[in-house]
């Protein structure tokens, strides 16, 4: 993990090797760097969970409590969000279209989770869902993610490539006010974001 983060341009090292993201002053802190994900953490968030940005690439559709991949193709923006506004337990706001890195093409949801949605983890407070399962190089997928309800998520989907990948930026929060404060930031670093010119091979299911 990278850790405490200085202000200025973070290149990554694990997740898109040679990816460029520009960091704000204040003490942000890296809390993973890895083939899977990159999350960066507010200035004095300890928890390694949320509020948090993260970056991924490839994520595959996942049943209600993440258990395993689904046979779903979700490789394209506009194929993922068609499959998120499938999903019962899930308020879809979108999609918005955007732009990230100065000039790539996006789209652009929000999510909460229904008050009727299940509770997959029993450390929930209430309603709490997965929806994403991911995979690394050479290994079965394990690592998901998902919320609760009550706790805001922005999506930015987006085709990058070739070789092609769907690169999404994820921006949650336990809160509406922690998320208004921590989308102001996403949406800089989004527009800041430089990806590198050599990209992996597409992670298969």
């Amino acid at each position: 993990m990278p850790g405490r983060l200085r202000a200025g341009v973070y290149v990554t090292r694990c997740f898109l090797p040679g990816m460029r993201v520009k960091i704000p002053a204040g003490g942000w802190v890296g809390g993973e760097d890895s083939p899977v994900e990159f999350k960066l953490l507010p200035p004095a968030d300890k928890s390694n969970e949320t509020p948090a940005i993260r970056f991924w690439i490839d994520p595959h559709a996942a049943p209600v409590c993440a258990t395993r991949v689904l046979p779903v193709d979700v490789s394209t923006p506009t194929k993922m969000v068609r499959w998120l506004k499938t999903n019962k337990n899930l308020i879809i706001t979108g999609p918005r279209h955007a732009t990230i890195a100065g000039h790539i093409p996006a789209l652009r949801v929000d999510l909460d989770t229904t008050k009727n949605a299940p509770r997959c983890d029993p450390s929930c407070a209430g309603p709490c869902i997965g929806y994403f399962i991911f995979r690394a190089p050479g290994m079965p997928p394990t690592d998901t993610y998902g919320t609760g309800r009550g706790e805001p998520v922005r999506l930015y989907f987006a085709r990058i490539g070739s070789p092609r990948h769907l690169f999404t930026v994820n921006v949650d929060a336990p809160n509406k006010r922690v998320f208004k404060r921590m989308d102001a930031v996403a949406g800089k670093m989004v527009a800041t974001l430089r990806l590198p010119s050599k990209l992996p091979s597409r992670r298969g299911r």
